[in-house]
């Protein structure tokens, strides 16, 4: 607050003598990255994303049905939640825990699909990735002995990956009841126990997508109660975002989602869901998750999903900008763009739900410092916003495509990240901090009295001097 104040402080005193441009000054940063969406220079990336589906519980919904068509499961979740056994191999892992608990499932499903993560070293997501504590490399096969810390383990995306390949091995090649059908993903491919049973090809990078490309085979292929086994909010928001295309296609669908794990396990009735909402707010769904905080974007200092949920509410007009900004996939936005006038109306209501200013730099100079303190609570700039709504586009345009098995993105390159040797990286914004680009804050250094040095910084930029400079403004330049 201090630093807040201190740079204030600066535009007040210098605006005695020379000319301030507020509406300048309110347009840049404070730093080089937002406060409003970044924590130094990093992605503020959302603690609780489940906190959206408190907002879309249906007020009633039916008991989910004892049998299903088929069941999708979340091989990532599913791993993570099974019990492992004491000083065993990954082999006895498959034969004794994985493999069992997948007839388990079969016993109410005739079908069951395991859809597991891709890991590219290239990804969006290893940002989010490197916030977490680095796993041991163990080798995997069969005869080698699980870690003790299996979690730790876990934490390894090479780990994964041949643990995932050893797993959807062993269940394609186990012998299951001839009724039964189980499909597994092994890379782009999908493998089946049922000879000549497979889908197409799929470059989905996460299983929170390619789940509802799932979803869609089962309905082709005659099912219509379906269950979705997941731990992330991310896919009840993707299988809400589609479930009218699927809907319209296959009207006996009944879609299910068996959410969480232990206690807080519970069902949500998509179904259910989407009645509730409509189908104009199921589709913009996608879109307010992202601009809210995902795994790739981040959340608004101060602003979770249930205080943006009422705005939302309460701003009903902005529902359509939310599904086009990702309805025409892949299609960066600009400060002109109808969409994202829009959203910056969103933006700034989300603030102060009385305002007239629908442009965020405005808002910004009349809320600071007269009702709020910090800068840090402010919304973001008008040119940092529009970086971070590129971002939710380019991550909404991939859940919006989640029914093709090819989604064939471009690269993030021009939707708010750039590449480095280390990988992706936020752009925050493409105007310099405050302090660097507002002149009206340039001091010199002069020590000399009555006349400033012949190379004095303000004379130089044509300005007088203020009580900021070393000759306190006292010079006769």
């Amino acid at each position: 607050m201090k630093s807040d104040c201190n740079l204030f402080s600066q535009l007040f005193i210098a605006a005695q003598v020379r000319d301030t441009n507020l509406e300048d000054f309110f347009s840049h940063e404070k730093y080089t990255w937002p406060q409003a969406l970044s924590l130094h220079g990093r992605l503020r990336l959302p603690g609780h994303k489940s906190e959206l589906l408190a907002c879309i519980d249906p007020s009633i919904q039916p008991e989910p049905p004892s049998h299903f068509d088929a069941k999708i499961f979340d091989g990532d979740a599913m791993v993570h939640i099974l019990p492992r056994g004491n000083k065993c191999t990954f082999g006895k892992y498959s034969d004794t825990i994985f493999i069992p608990w997948t007839e388990r499932q079969l016993q109410s499903s005739t079908r069951i699909d395991i859809v597991w993560d891709r890991y590219y070293p290239d990804s969006l997501k290893s940002t989010t990735r490197k916030k977490r504590r680095k796993g041991v490399r163990r080798k995997v096969s069969r005869n080698a002995n699980l870690p003790t810390s299996f979690v730790g383990f876990l934490q390894d995306d090479t780990n994964k990956e041949e643990l995932f390949a050893l797993l959807s091995k062993e269940v394609a090649n186990h012998v299951y009841l001839p009724e039964k059908w189980v499909y597994i993903t092994s890379g782009e491919r999908v493998l089946s126990n049922q000879p000549g049973c497979t889908m197409d090809m799929s470059d989905h990078e996460e299983a929170d997508s390619r789940i509802s490309l799932h979803v869609y085979d089962t309905l082709r292929k005659g099912a219509t109660s379906i269950l979705v086994r997941t731990v992330d909010t991310d896919v009840v928001v993707i299988l809400v975002g589609v479930f009218y295309c699927l809907v319209n296609r296959y009207p006996d669908l009944d879609l299910w989602v068996g959410f969480g794990a232990g206690r807080h396990f519970r069902y949500y009735h998509i179904n259910s869901v989407c009645l509730e909402l409509g189908e104009d707010k199921c589709k913009a769904l996608p879109f307010f998750h992202t601009f809210t905080g995902c795994d790739v974007t981040s959340q608004f200092n101060g602003k979770g999903k249930k205080s943006a949920w009422m705005t939302w509410k309460s701003l009903p007009t902005v529902t359509e900008g939310f599904t086009r900004s990702s309805s025409s996939a892949f299609v960066p936005q600009d400060t002109s763009s109808p969409v994202f006038s829009v959203i910056e109306q969103f933006t700034c209501a989300m603030y102060d739900s009385t305002t007239q200013h629908n442009k965020v730099n405005d808002l910004r100079q009349e809320l600071f410092p007269n009702r709020v303190k910090l800068m840090e609570r402010l919304p973001p700039t008008q040119n940092a916003l529009l970086q971070h709504v590129n971002r939710c586009v380019y991550q909404a345009s991939i859940w919006t495509e989640s029914l093709k098995p090819v989604i064939a993105a471009p690269s993030p390159d021009g939707f708010g990240w750039s590449k480095s040797d280390t990988g992706w990286h936020p752009i925050w914004t493409t105007l310099p901090a405050a302090a660097v680009a507002c002149r009206e804050l340039i001091k010199c250094g002069c020590k000399a009295v009555p006349m400033c040095a012949r190379n004095c910084k303000c004379e130089n930029a044509g300005l007088a001097c203020t009580a900021l400079c070393q000759c306190r403004g006292d010079c006769e330049a």
